[in-house]
């Protein structure tokens, strides 16, 4: 229990870094380092996913906690999410695009989603946007095309 605590507290300092080195990829020019980072979050998010279905069954075992850290760590520092997400995460996504599609369709047409997306979009530009409007956003308007 001690080990899952101090892993946890190690793992979310590194995120609060890997979260600053996204904020410094996203004010560079080159779209190679935000694609770097973008897939490090959409692995780390399917991570954290899957982690919620078995939590309860590993939370327990030191080795999990420890292995859990290692791969966050190689997959932010040593480039791991690139290598993770070409070897198998492309292809799974891709096998599950169809289903999700479907799945991103059913909701859509759905009146009630339908309806809260409505309301989702007034609030915004009732109180988001204006204040989004007077913020600075210089590097996003020098980011170069892939």
């Amino acid at each position: 229990a001690m080990l899952g605590l101090l892993v946890d507290c190690c793992l979310r300092c590194l995120l609060v870094f890997f979260g600053y080195k996204s904020f410094q990829s996203i004010e560079t020019e080159s779209w190679k380092d935000d694609a770097q980072w973008l897939t490090f979050w959409m692995l780390y998010s399917f991570i954290q996913f899957g982690e919620y279905f078995i939590r309860w069954a590993v939370d327990s075992l030191w080795i999990y906690h420890l292995a859990k850290l290692a791969l966050v760590v190689w997959m932010g520092l040593m480039g791991g999410s690139t290598i993770v997400y070409n070897a198998f995460g492309k292809s799974v996504i891709r096998g599950a695009e169809k289903q999700l599609q479907n799945i991103s369709t059913q909701a859509h047409n759905n009146p009630a989603f339908q309806q809260y997306t409505q309301k989702a979009q007034t609030m915004y530009e009732q109180n988001v946007a204006p204040q989004l409007a007077k913020l600075p956003l210089p590097g996003m308007q020098n980011k170069k095309e892939k």
